[in-house]
């Protein structure tokens, strides 16, 4: 079962899913500004924080974490708000469970397939000789000669851990790096999702292009596209006030 954090309150409940190499940290601040209004549930995703790692990445697979673990929680229904990688597995719960989703945030990714290989990222993150490394400091030095954005190598740190006397990682980073073909793409499906459905790009990211609205209508005809300015991939984190009015907005509307 996938690891979970819950700040449990009221329903209705909010589903909040975490973008590659990320964890259900990435969510703390904005879950915590839902919690006395929701009940609120962010799972780390397999192979992802702390929940089991497999032999196998795959969309249909991620999905199917999640029936798992809601029907394990009694939750029949929730609202699922995705970012990037975790945007395509609320997609894909949408189309193939439409059921379990009443409204659905996808954050900064599109219904597409993406050939993105984080090559640079894995490489950083491999050059980290974990039985000599003595601190976090030194760990962020050595991925400073492959990673100019202190953004990004903190955001990657994040996965570092201190357990039983030795530096690991809390990723699959061997089984992720080997799956990115899966990761990029988009399950093709005849499915369509009919309910309300709202995507959200930043201005200065180029993970939904004015293009790829043609792809997100046939999958989802009722969505809307709205874009924070000043915010690159991770819109939630860059722009939080305008990210939090968006989401509210919507998950209030009727």
């Amino acid at each position: 079962m996938l690891y979970y954090k819950t700040y449990d309150q009221s329903k209705p409940v909010l589903l909040f899913l975490h973008g590659l190499l990320g964890s259900a940290t990435n969510w703390h601040s904005i879950a915590s500004h839902y919690a006395p209004y929701y009940r609120v549930i962010v799972p780390d995703l397999r192979n992802h924080g702390k929940s089991p790692h497999y032999n196998e990445h795959t969309y249909p697979l991620m999905v199917a974490d999640l029936v798992t673990l809601l029907d394990q929680l009694a939750i029949s229904k929730c609202n699922v708000i995705g970012h990037s990688m975790g945007g395509k597995v609320a997609m894909q719960l949408a189309l193939t469970h439409p059921q379990l989703v009443q409204k659905l945030v996808v954050v900064d990714i599109a219904p597409i397939q993406y050939q993105h290989d984080f090559a640079d990222i894995y490489h950083a993150m491999l050059a980290i000789d974990l039985t000599t490394l003595k601190n976090r400091q030194e760990a962020d030095a050595i991925m400073a000669k492959t990673i100019q954005s202190k953004d990004i190598r903190q955001f990657i740190l994040q996965n570092l851990t201190f357990k039983k006397g030795a530096w690991q990682w809390r990723v699959n980073i061997a089984l992720l790096r080997q799956s990115m073909p899966d990761i990029g793409r988009f399950e093709l499906t005849q499915e369509t999702f009919q309910k309300a459905c709202l995507f959200i790009r930043g201005a200065n990211s180029m993970h939904i292009q004015n293009k790829d609205q043609e792809a997100i209508q046939r999958y989802f005809p009722l969505a809307e596209i709205k874009t924070i300015q000043n915010a690159g991939h991770w819109v939630y984190y860059e722009q939080k006030h305008a990210f939090l009015t968006l989401l509210s907005s919507f998950l209030k509307n009727k």
